[in-house]
C-alpha cells in the first residue's frame, strides 16, 4: 500500500498545473475618484491650507497612470444701487476666483484653477430706496453667483508614479484669492463678497495582478509537506518558492495569463 501511495504522489507531480484567464495584452482598469478632505467655500483670501496626497492601493496591481483633479468652487454676492435720480445707466460687474495648489517636489509646478466672468445690467434712475433692488425696472440689483471649474494633471513617468506607491506620507498646500467690483456712472453704492473653496482628487489606472496559491500535502496521510520547491512558469516568467510548515505556497503579482506549476523535493 505504501508503494502505491508513492506512485500516486509522483504522478501528481508530473501533472500539476494551474492558470488564470489568458489575456495577451493586460487590460488597464481604473479606480473611482478618491478625494482628500474638501477645503470649504469661505471668504477670500485664504491659505495656505494643508492636504494629503492619496496613495495607491498596491494590492490592486501595477500602477500605470495617475490623474490629479483640482476643483475650484466659487461664490460671489454683488449688490448695487444707482443714486443718480435724473437718468438710468449701465452697471458693469467683474468677478474673479483662483486657487493655487503647491505640490511636493517631484510632482511638478503649482496647480492653478481660475474662473472669471463679467456681466452688465441696465438700472433706472434712483427710485429713492437704497436697497440694492431690483431689476428689471429698478435702480439697483443684487445676486449671488456660483461657479465650479477644474483642471486635471496626468502622471505616467515611473519616478512620479513611485510617489503614489512608496507609502511615504506627502502633503500639498492650497491658497485661494478672489475679487469682485462694480463700475457704474455717476453716484452709486455697491457691496461685494467673494468666497472660494477647493478639493483635490485622484484617479489611479493600473494593470490588475493576481495570486496563485495552494498546499503540498501527503496523498496518503493528508499531512503538510514543508520544504518542497514549487515553480511557476509561463512563456515570459519563472519564479520558485519553498512550501512553508503548513505545506503552503503562494505566488502574487501575476498578470492575467496561463501558468504551469511544477514541484520537486
Amino acid at each position: 500500500m505504501k508503494a502505491f501511495c508513492i506512485l500516486i504522489l509522483f504522478l501528481a507531480v508530473l501533472s500539476l498545473a494551474a492558470s488564470v484567464d489568458a489575456s495577451p495584452v493586460p487590460a488597464v482598469e481604473e479606480t473611482e475618484w478618491q478625494c482628500d478632505n474638501a477645503m470649504p467655500t469661505i471668504n477670500t483670501n485664504w491659505g495656505p491650507k494643508i492636504g494629503n496626497i492619496i496613495q495607491f492601493d498596491n494590492s490592486l496591481g501595477i500602477l500605470t497612470k495617475v490623474e490629479m483633479n483640482s476643483t475650484l468652487n466659487g461664490e460671489t454676492f454683488v449688490g448695487f444701487e444707482h443714486l443718480n435720480s435724473s437718468s438710468g445707466a449701465y452697471a458693469n460687474t467683474s468677478r474673479y476666483w483662483e486657487t493655487t495648489t503647491v505640490l511636493p517636489v517631484g510632482l511638478g509646478s503649482a496647480l492653478k484653477v481660475s474662473f472669471e466672468n463679467d456681466t452688465s445690467h441696465w438700472v433706472t434712475a434712483y427710485d429713492g430706496k437704497n436697497d440694492f433692488c431690483c431689476i428689471p425696472g429698478g435702480s439697483g440689483f443684487n445676486y449671488t453667483t456660483y461657479i465650479e471649474n477644474s483642471t486635471i494633471r496626468t502622471y505616467t513617468n515611473p519616478s512620479e508614479l513611485s510617489m503614489f506607491t512608496d507609502g511615504v506620507p506627502r502633503t500639498y498646500s492650497t491658497s485661494a484669492k478672489g475679487w469682485a467690483y462694480v463700475i457704474g456712472s455717476g453716484n452709486y453704492n455697491f457691496s461685494v463678497q467673494t468666497k472660494a473653496g477647493s478639493q483635490i482628487c485622484f484617479k489611479f489606472y493600473y494593470i490588475p495582478t493576481y495570486c496563485i496559491s495552494g498546499y503540498k500535502l501527503d496523498n496518503c496521510t493528508g499531512e503538510a509537506l514543508p520544504g518542497w520547491n514549487i515553480t511557476i512558469t509561463n512563456s515570459s516568467y519563472t519564479s520558485s518558492v519553498l512550501t512553508d510548515s503548513n505545506g503552503k505556497y503562494e505566488f502574487c503579482g501575476l498578470w492575467s495569463d496561463d501558468y504551469t506549476l511544477t514541484e520537486e523535493l
